[in-house]
C-alpha cells in the first residue's frame, strides 16, 4: 500500500512543473500519436526498399533468361 502511494505522490509531482525534461518527454510521446506515426513511417521505408529489391530481381530474372538462350557454344575447327 505505501508503495502505490508513493509512486501516485510521485506522478502527482512529475505532472506539476518539477518533472525532469526526460520524464516529460517521454510521456508526452507515449499519450500522442507519435510511436504509431513512426511505426508506420517504418512499415512504409521497408516496403520502399521492398519494392527497389523486388524491381531489381525481376530485371535480373529477365536478363538472365533472355541472355541464356541466345548464347551457344560453337564447335571451331583449327588448323
Amino acid at each position: 500500500m505505501s508503495n502505490q502511494k508513493d509512486e501516485t505522490r510521485k506522478r502527482e509531482e512529475c505532472q506539476q512543473d518539477t518533472c525532469c525534461p526526460f520524464c516529460y518527454v517521454m510521456r508526452t510521446v507515449k499519450e500522442s500519436e507519435f510511436c504509431s506515426h513512426l511505426y508506420n513511417a517504418q512499415i512504409e521505408l521497408l516496403q520502399a526498399f521492398k519494392s527497389l529489391i523486388d524491381t531489381r530481381i525481376s530485371s535480373l530474372e529477365k536478363k538472365k533468361s533472355s541472355t541464356s538462350g541466345k548464347k551457344k557454344a560453337t564447335k571451331i575447327e583449327v588448323e
